[in-house]
């Protein structure tokens, strides 16, 4: 299949995907998405469940178009879930630590590296740990996940009219 779309040549025999630089993001990366996809479109279609008819019906009589309906009746009914899934989101960004450590390798730690990787193998997985340094390492992230919640909050209080916080 890669070969019909033009992605490997006929040169290329096997590409061990996850061992490779080029490779390992896009891997990765889909991986993720396939994994979220069905817990996604539960919270998602729970929501559009409780949209009440009447507000698509008053659209089509007022002549509203497939896309009118979707910016005026579905994306407002949708906001508030859509920055629940967000801030929960960010919590998962920046704990991503299991999914990238079993699927990486000394070949990509270049491109897989997360801090929390970066911050294992910097305290467990060399000779003389740094435990200042990784400390630092983690201080950063704890301000970093600060940073994240603050603009959530923020982002909440434009959109719902109320914060998180």
């Amino acid at each position: 299949m890669l070969r019909e779309w033009g992605i490997l040549t006929d040169a290329d025999k096997n590409i061990y995907f996850l061992a490779n630089s080029d490779w390992w993001r896009p891997i990765f990366h889909t991986i993720n998405i396939w994994k979220e996809t069905g817990w996604g479109t539960i919270v998602f279609l729970a929501t559009l469940s409780g949209v009440n008819p009447e507000l698509y019906e008053a659209a089509d009589i007022d002549g509203a178009t497939r896309m009118q309906k979707m910016f005026y009746v579905t994306l407002p009914a949708l906001g508030s879930t859509i920055i629940t899934v967000l801030i929960l989101n960010l919590a998962k960004v920046l704990n991503m630590f299991e999914p990238v450590f079993v699927l990486y390798n000394n070949a990509v730690y270049d491109v897989a590296d997360v801090i929390s990787t970066y911050t294992y193998r910097q305290t467990f997985a060399i000779a003389l740990p740094n435990y200042g340094y990784t400390t630092a390492v983690g201080l950063f992230r704890s301000m970093v996940g600060c940073v994240l919640v603050l603009l959530s909050n923020w982002l909440s209080k434009k959109v719902r009219g109320r914060g998180i916080i």
